[in-house]
């Protein structure tokens, strides 16, 4: 038998998969975001164009307050998500007992986010919530709610879902300054550079791929939000935690009649803005001498 043939053979299970789980729901989805498609009466699914969209974008208010919430997390979200371990990185990789601090940080990485919301949960309870306990001691409030009240609601989603991910993060900045030459700042030394220097012209320069890297995960994994908003809130108070995802789910699954066809178009529309934004964000890793 012919190697190439062979090699077909071999792919075909990955690429059956592939296309069964991935390619075809992709293209149903787009097909049916151009549908009125109900799923309690499929026999009525008519051609409506651009409807779907036009409704997402113009006349549905409550999607245009999911997709300004799923923003607003982003915004809050992502410069915490990628700023914030760089310096625990740079502390743990100047110590000498790596392992231990990098197995205690890494640690809320590998439990499950539906765990990790139920846990936030009750720190954050009205009445017993340790957390709310400090708050109120901090501000001197004796009504502090921070799940309760559309002020403090979506971030204190937003601290969850950082600490979540922190140890992840840590993990591969530290990675990255493994990998970086000691010549370079034994060089930068003998320049005369100080610290700050060394840091900004050698040490960031370098890990531009690992801060690039954190912020596109970063970045889509905010922008598809919908677990923390599912568990902990349910999307309000006063539906200030509706996120996006969260709205195409109850469209598509909760509010009567299966509106698929328009879940699907806004499906649609996260996928492009997605895009656009991480197509936006590649220009941050270019290569260092640009």
């Amino acid at each position: 038998m012919d190697s190439r043939w062979k090699a077909y053979m071999y792919l075909a299970p990955a690429l059956g998969l592939f296309l069964l789980f991935t390619a075809y729901p992709v293209f149903r989805s787009v097909q049916m975001s151009f549908q009125n498609y109900e799923f309690l009466t499929p026999q009525n699914t008519r051609y409506i164009g651009l409807g779907n969209y036009r409704e997402g974008l113009v006349q549905d208010e409550k999607s245009r307050l999911a997709l300004g919430n799923t923003l607003s997390y982003t915004a809050m979200f992502l410069p915490c998500y990628v700023l914030l371990p760089l310096p625990v990185a740079f502390l743990i990789d100047r110590l000498r007992r790596q392992v231990f601090m990098r197995v205690v940080t890494f640690l809320p990485v590998v439990v499950s986010g539906a765990v990790i919301a139920v846990l936030w949960t009750t720190l954050y309870h009205p009445t017993y919530g340790p957390l709310t306990a400090i708050g109120k001691r901090l501000l001197g409030s004796d009504t502090l709610n921070f799940l309760g009240e559309p002020r403090t609601a979506m971030p204190s989603l937003v601290a969850m879902a950082v600490w979540h991910g922190f140890g992840f993060n840590v993990l591969l900045y530290l990675v990255r300054l493994a990998a970086i030459p000691q010549d370079l700042y034994e060089a930068a030394a003998v320049d005369g550079a100080g610290r700050w220097r060394t840091f900004w012209h050698v040490t960031v320069p370098l890990l531009r791929p690992a801060i690039y890297l954190v912020m596109v995960l970063g970045l889509i994994g905010s922008l598809k939000v919908f677990g923390p908003m599912f568990i902990m809130t349910g999307g309000g108070p006063k539906n200030s935690t509706v996120s996006l995802v969260m709205y195409i789910y109850q469209t598509a699954f909760q509010f009567g009649n299966l509106r698929f066809g328009y879940a699907a178009a806004m499906a649609v529309m996260l996928a492009i803005i997605i895009m656009t934004f991480a197509i936006a964000s590649s220009r941050l890793n270019r290569p260092v001498d640009q």
